[in-house]
This record gives structure tokens, C-alpha cells and sequence, in this order.
């Protein structure tokens, strides 16, 4: 279960550089554009919609598939890997921000380990998919 965790944490630490961090990014790109005001109520719209929620069920609905008898130990492990995920972006951020020579390339350098968390951890979780399949539902006929 320590793979269910490790992805879970790195689905932490990518969307919370890019949901900190990308508005910042896109008032140096786009300067003095209207989609920058309209950004953060496009996301609450999104996030209420449910991709961020749904994340959260999906994950939680998986560890009581994966460990019925004893499941709340498992979200708690799912729960505290992603909070750590979040604690761990932003200073990175701001450590590579320090190391690069432009704001532009550090932000750039953190979209990519961001990116580079959330491909890891969607192929933990390919790869989990693999060796624990879900059983098909036994139907009474």
C-alpha cells in the first residue's frame, strides 16, 4: 500500500503547484488580459463540479476495496501522503525559483516536476490497477 500512498502524495504535490503557481505564471505571459480576473472563479466552478472531489472519492472508494477490514488506516496513510504532496510544492517552488536565472524558467522548471509527480503517480496507479484487479460483482441470477 506504500505505492497506493507514495501516488496519492505526488497527485498532492502536482496539483498543488499547478493550482498555486499557475495564475502567477499567467500574469507574466498574458499581461493585462481578462481571463486572468475570471480565473479563480473558472476553477471554484471546476473544483465544485467535481474533478477534485471526484479524485478524493475515487482514492478514498479504493483503499475500502483494497483493505475492507481495516480501510480507515489506509485513508488516513492516503490522507496524510497527499497533505505532505502539498506541504512539499511550494517550497520547492520557491527553491528553484531561487536557482534559476529568470522567474520564467523557474516557474517552468516547477510545472515540470509537477507534471513529472502526476506521471509518476498515474503510473503507480496503472500500475496497481494491474496487480489488483477488481473482481467483477457476483450477480444472483
Amino acid at each position: 500500500m506504500a505505492a497506493f500512498a507514495l501516488a496519492y502524495g505526488l497527485a498532492g504535490f502536482g496539483y498543488i503547484v499547478t493550482a498555486t503557481f499557475l495564475p502567477v505564471i499567467a500574469r507574466q505571459a498574458l499581461p493585462g488580459s481578462v481571463w486572468l480576473d475570471l480565473f479563480w472563479p473558472l476553477f471554484g466552478i471546476g473544483v465544485a463540479a467535481g474533478s477534485f472531489t471526484a479524485i478524493t472519492l475515487f482514492a478514498m472508494q479504493e483503499a475500502r476495496r483494497l483493505r475492507p477490514q481495516n480501510a480507515s488506516t489506509l485513508i488516513g496513510l492516503l490522507t496524510a501522503a497527499y497533505g505532505l504532496g502539498q506541504i512539499v510544492g511550494p517550497p520547492m517552488v520557491a527553491w528553484l525559483l531561487h536557482r534559476s536565472a529568470s522567474p520564467g524558467q523557474g516557474f517552468a522548471w516547477s510545472l515540470q516536476a509537477a507534471a513529472a509527480g502526476l506521471a509518476i503517480g498515474g503510473a503507480l496507479f496503472a500500475a496497481l490497477a494491474r496487480l489488483h484487479p477488481q473482481t467483477p460483482a457476483v450477480r444472483p441470477t
